[in-house]
């Protein structure tokens, strides 16, 4: 009988290891994707399915790109030389004489 109690009592421990790595997995992935701790604390990581898990970081991310995608800027047709000296390309003018569209800074590199 002690033996089957110890066996019952590892199985526990283990599934209760299992429950907090998946809580610690799934708050790390939340981080990652972007969210804070504060918004973190609100969820309740034990109930939160994987589907769920995968929504909130689907539509956090796709938050991001909307914010972040935007690659072009209109400006003033004076001010183009100063972005293309910072590194900015040059597209076109528009048809108001007044802005030029120049694309986001690319990267060039160490």
């Amino acid at each position: 009988m002690v033996r089957w109690q110890r066996k019952e009592r590892r199985d526990a421990d283990f599934l209760l290891s299992e429950t907090k790595i998946m809580m610690t997995f799934k708050e790390q992935f939340l981080l990652v994707a972007g969210l804070k701790k504060e918004e973190i604390a609100k969820i309740d990581l034990d109930e939160l399915s994987n589907e769920d898990l995968h929504s909130i970081v689907r539509q956090r991310l796709l938050d991001e790109l909307a914010i972040n995608g935007s690659r072009q800027k209109v400006l003033p047709l004076q001010e183009v030389k100063s972005y293309i000296m910072q590194g900015y390309e040059y597209l076109a003018s528009l048809p108001s004489d007044e802005a030029a569209q120049a694309c986001a800074q690319v990267h060039r590199g160490p």
